[in-house]
């Protein structure tokens, strides 16, 4: 992890960088100002101790298209909801034998290849995983949060490029759903929908049949409106699934019996790359980091007598 005394890097190919001036509004001329002004505001303020590092702030900056309000507004929204759900969201070891047997169910798959453009795709399979099993679901939920903070806290491309979700619901019941004690739901749609700087290119649903009214409502209810206009349904096969997620990311599951292209493995090779790379010891470190308890915010303390609208000046013709 950089040390805070030394100018951004930005490694970001040409594409990427062109995307973040375009979509984002990151100048790279005023990049440094913004992270430096965001992080001079947050150790000025008493009510919340977080990390500081650039990769950190750049992706609520990024995420607000560099609002420095919105930013702060997103950060502490973020440690707040991290403060009340710590069960799922502090001292997470991705390393750890809780996570390896999480991600041995299969319930989470994290592709290691990104879609077109260079979005980084996920797979969400809730018919494995049995909702009247308390620590089960915290287990899955602790996997989803470590893999939340390797997306948007660790890994620059997708911070710029988003992210797609696809829910496949293929053996999911509404008595399998039912078991999931209402108050889990609950908070999980709170930190599903407000906690994350997240860029949501879409949100997939396949094999929908029979389930697809009470899907929708719940999505409806914990998502924002933005991100509701970018739910797709695939309920009759995934022909139109394959239109928007080339054949090239998908495990061999997913695949047609007569595709002979690129692809992305089965599911165990898929399980085994997710393995790796939360053993990896750079990124091991950095998500116990990002989710140590050393990290909180207590609004109680919050000095509302600062301004709030301290922005770094723009260079604008």
């Amino acid at each position: 992890m950089a040390s805070e005394c030394t100018p951004y890097e930005c490694k970001l190919d040409q594409e990427t960088q062109k995307k973040a001036q375009d979509e984002l509004f990151e100048d790279p001329q005023n990049r440094q100002g913004a992270i430096d002004a965001f992080r001079t505001w947050i150790k000025q303020q008493k009510h919340i101790n977080c990390p500081t590092d650039d990769v950190f702030l750049l992706g609520f900056l990024r995420a607000k298209h560099f609002s420095q309000l919105e930013a702060r507004e997103g950060l502490e929204r973020f440690m707040a909801i991290r403060d009340k759900l710590s069960g799922w969201m502090k001292n997470l070891d991705p390393a750890s034998d809780e996570m390896t047997r999480i991600i041995d169910i299969g319930i989470l798959l994290m592709m290691p290849d990104r879609e077109d453009h260079n979005v980084k795709l996920y797979i969400y399979r809730p018919a494995l995983l049995d909702g009247s099993k308390k620590e089960l679901i915290t287990s899955c939920l602790r996997l989803f949060v470590t893999m939340c903070y390797l997306t948007f806290f660790c890994d620059e491309m997708s911070q710029i490029h988003g992210v797609s979700y696809t829910y496949d619901s293929f053996g999911y019941t509404m008595t399998k759903y039912l078991k999931i004690p209402l108050e889990i739901r609950q908070n999980l749609g709170s930190m599903v929908s407000k906690a994350f700087p997240a860029r949501v290119k879409a949100i997939h649903m396949c094999n929908t049949e029979g389930l697809l009214e009470m899907l929708l409502s719940v999505f409806k209810k914990i998502v924002t409106e933005k991100i509701n206009k970018r739910i797709k349904v695939h309920s009759h096969g995934l022909e139109s699934w394959y239109k928007d997620i080339p054949m090239r990311v998908l495990p061999t599951e997913y695949l047609p019996d007569d595709y002979q292209g690129p692809n992305a493995g089965n599911v165990d090779t898929i399980k085994a790359s997710m393995k790796k790379t939360f053993q990896e010891p750079e990124i091991r470190e950095r998500i116990k980091y990002l989710s140590s308890d050393e990290f909180y915010i207590n609004m109680k303390d919050k000095d509302f007598d600062i301004p709030t609208a301290s922005f770094r000046q723009l260079n604008v013709d």
